[in-house]
């Protein structure tokens, strides 16, 4: 890959990176946020400063580097391994026969020995070049991998993952497998509903808050309350989720049947916070009195800050029945939610 260089200019060059990044993860990404992900890594050079217009000279292996680098940076990829690095660690820890007749159905000894790796090299290496030019030709060719292969534990991740992290793919659908391509900027910017009618935030969005913590008090108070209902969901309640306004501090409503005690109906108000901000007494209070007018068995305050000392000791006294998630357990809500947290 290193010997094969492209010539156009910078401005092609990032829209083919956010074009790739949008269709290898379902997230389109403003140029500008494209430029700012990219600039947070230390080890690639930044080809993307400068004059839009000017030309440059790439190696196919620049463009994925930061491929999977902003992949890595929304939460599209647990790690922001390229595709030579994700083939070399799962050659170390597995033993791939190289099998090159059973793939390429080859008869001929002359032709099956100019397909051989050169004997000199480590067994290792020989494993990862003769894996890389299998993973590489399914990509750009959609040869059938064999059950020898399929059979090695951990392969089909290893086939997804590089799948996504290779930027030569021919394997890429026409039409959407996914259920759209979805705006970044919305997470921020808008309050709409997802497609996927069944959940209350977008995995994509999740995901990207699980890379990008420091963004989670930047996102629009009504995707927060999304959040905080899909938490709920999937945690086993039946969950309403307020009008956004007027809903007397109920953002959140979740059920859930008890076996022993009773259904449990707890509350949850979201406070969208920036840092600089805390959560008052008298919010919390409120909030007490709407409880128990409503028989609520608890309430929970969610807030991307954190409550004012006042405000944290009254809930304190009524731990069993009111409490707080501060800024610190929200990212670890977001964590569980996470795919690539788990990947």
């Amino acid at each position: 890959m290193s010997e094969m260089a492209i010539i156009n200019s910078r401005q092609y060059f990032i829209d083919t990176t956010t074009e790739l990044v949008g269709i290898k993860s379902g997230l389109a990404i403003a140029d500008s946020a494209v430029i700012d992900l990219l600039s947070t890594s230390e080890s690639i050079e930044c080809w993307w400063r400068g004059d839009s217009s000017e030309g440059l000279r790439l190696h196919a292996e620049d463009l994925e580097f930061a491929h999977t680098w902003l992949l890595f940076c929304i939460g599209a990829t647990p790690d922001p391994r390229c595709t030579v690095q994700l083939v070399g660690d799962y050659c170390k820890q597995t033993e791939v026969p190289i099998i090159w007749k059973d793939i390429y159905g080859i008869e001929d000894e002359d032709e099956e020995s100019n397909m051989q790796l050169d004997s000199d090299f480590p067994p290792q290496l020989q494993r990862m070049m003769f894996l890389r030019t299998v993973l590489s030709d399914f990509c750009l060719n959609k040869i059938e991998l064999p059950d020898s292969l399929n059979s090695l534990p951990g392969f089909g991740q290893l086939v997804e993952q590089y799948r996504r992290r290779n930027i030569f793919d021919n394997n890429i659908p026409e039409g959407r497998a996914w259920d759209g391509l979805v705006q970044l900027s919305d997470l921020f910017n808008c309050e709409d509903s997802p497609k996927n009618c069944e959940s209350y935030l977008d995995q994509r969005f999740i995901d990207y808050l699980n890379a990008q913590s420091g963004d989670i008090s930047k996102m629009h108070w009504r995707q927060f309350e999304r959040l905080c209902a899909e938490y709920f969901r999937r945690h086993g309640y039946t969950v309403k989720l307020g009008p956004g306004r007027n809903d007397g501090g109920k953002d959140v409503v979740a059920t859930k049947d008890g076996k022993v005690v009773g259904p449990d109906l707890v509350y949850v108000q979201c406070k969208r916070l920036n840092h600089d901000y805390e959560v008052d007494i008298d919010t919390v209070k409120a909030f007490w009195t709407t409880m128990n007018d409503d028989y609520a068995t608890r309430g929970l305050i969610a807030t991307t800050s954190r409550l004012a000392a006042g405000a944290k000791k009254y809930c304190n006294a009524r731990k069993y029945r009111l409490s707080a998630v501060e800024s610190g357990q929200i990212r670890s809500w977001i964590r569980d939610l996470a795919k690539s947290s788990v990947a």
